[in-house]
């Protein structure tokens, strides 16, 4: 099963009722990639892993981009209101307000 696919299994069995965001709301807005609905509250989330969690005990954030040179990368333009980084091999699921980061 995918990350993504565990998560919002996971966050729905919590009771969240979970959308999609579009990929310009993701990738231009950067507001993340799930919107959660609970109580009529609408909460932000950004979606990541790392499988290197499981080893060196250290959660992965990028700051210098991978892909291309000169863009700033997510831990810095984040929008969302929450990342939930999913340390599968650890049985954790972590959570982090980008603000605080």
């Amino acid at each position: 099963m995918q990350v993504e696919a565990f998560l919002d299994d996971y966050f729905t069995a919590m009771g969240y009722h979970i959308e999609r965001l579009s990929a310009y709301e993701e990738r231009t807005e950067k507001k993340g990639d799930r919107r959660f609905y609970q109580d009529r509250r609408c909460v932000l989330v950004e979606y990541k892993s790392g499988i290197q969690t499981y080893y060196t005990g250290n959660v992965f954030l990028e700051t210098i981009s991978v892909d291309t040179h000169n863009i700033p990368v997510w831990v810095y333009t984040c929008k969302a209101d929450v990342i939930a980084y999913a340390a599968l091999l650890n049985n954790k699921i972590l959570l982090f307000r980008p603000a605080d980061l």
